[in-house]
């Protein structure tokens, strides 16, 4: 059977149910993890099923809990020490997870029983606890309740994982006025006047399931799930700044954001933020990773945590999208 985490993203519109995890190569595995953690003098790694924009689903170069562990549930953490690894799943999956991993070097633990945060705390004696992925800052206090402090270091499974997958790297596209009832510019004005009512100069919004909203773009990059991989930083006056992955594949979007948005690549976010020192922010501590938050207060800015300034008007339908939900139940109910 051939791997998915080798093949080529799977182009079909059907939702696929082969098994792509490798279970029989997680001791291997493991044991190179752990070679780079001792290297590091690092006791603990977490890894959390998801990628940096926080999605719980995510694409074929991002399934690095997958690929080290074998589970392909679409929630789970692993931590690893020297000498146990331990999968957290929720009741959805604690049989999946004992099927697909090689319990002999991973141990499945129901969330019903302990919490990730509870079990580190009781292991750590004052080591060191690092997540390359993207920890939300809500998550990290999780953690630092029972004592135990995240430390952001590098991605030490992208570094052992030779035959990674290659973005898929897409076009954005826009999604057309008459399906979504609202210009992003009506949108955007709706959440400065969220942000006048915090006194916030400026919003960074993480969450793609908003960025795609607010700007009526989206994307292919994630099967099933047509998201827009971009972050934003939106300012009470002038354009905002969409980040991608990759700047040359926005260009089919450019052109009708131009006078609401200008484009930069993901690498640029931290410079930007950098950037706002004096300036009150908005963040969502539930939503945004944790490191955000540390650049922000480096960088003298005041972080305003609230929630994502999109999530209440992007839940009031316009008619379009009303239609749009009406005529999808139809189609899904002839393909039944």
């Amino acid at each position: 059977m051939v791997s998915g985490m080798d093949a080529p993203v799977h182009e079909s519109r059907f939702q696929s149910f082969v098994e792509t995890g490798r279970p029989e190569k997680a001791a291997e595995r493991l044991a190179l993890l752990r070679d780079r953690m001792a290297a590091q003098r690092i006791d603990a790694y977490v890894v959390a099923r998801s990628d940096a924009w926080g999605n719980e689903y995510i694409r074929a170069c991002d399934e690095r809990l997958a690929w080290l562990s074998g589970f392909t549930g679409s929630a789970g953490l692993l931590i690893v020490t020297a000498d146990i690894a331990a999968l957290f799943v929720d009741g959805r999956y604690t049989l999946q997870a004992a099927r697909q991993v090689d319990t002999n070097v991973i141990t499945v633990v129901a969330l019903a029983d302990t919490s990730p945060e509870e079990w580190l705390a009781e292991r750590l004696k004052d080591g060191r606890a690092v997540s390359a992925d993207a920890f939300t800052e809500a998550g990290r206090r999780r953690f630092a309740k029972r004592g135990v402090t995240l430390h952001f270091g590098p991605d030490l499974v992208a570094e052992i994982w030779q035959d990674r997958p290659v973005p898929p790297n897409r076009p954005l596209f826009a999604q057309p006025e008459e399906l979504t009832g609202k210009s992003a510019t009506a949108k955007l004005a709706d959440i400065r006047r969220a942000l006048a009512e915090r006194q916030a100069d400026a919003a960074f919004i993480t969450s793609t399931d908003s960025v795609s909203w607010l700007f009526n773009i989206r994307g292919r990059d994630i099967p099933h799930t047509p998201v827009a991989l971009a972050m934003a930083l939106v300012p009470m006056d002038g354009k905002a700044t969409l980040f991608v992955p990759d700047v040359a594949m926005a260009a089919d979007v450019r052109e009708s954001l131009a006078d609401v948005a200008t484009f930069e690549a993901m690498e640029e976010i931290e410079a930007h933020l950098k950037q706002l020192k004096g300036q009150r922010v908005l963040c969502d501590p539930a939503r945004s990773a944790a490191r955000y938050f540390d650049v922000l207060r480096e960088a003298g800015a005041t972080v305003i945590e609230a929630d994502d300034p999109c999530l209440l008007p992007k839940a009031v339908k316009t008619a379009a999208e009303q239609d749009g939900m009406r005529a999808a139940h139809v189609r899904d109910g002839v393909a039944l």
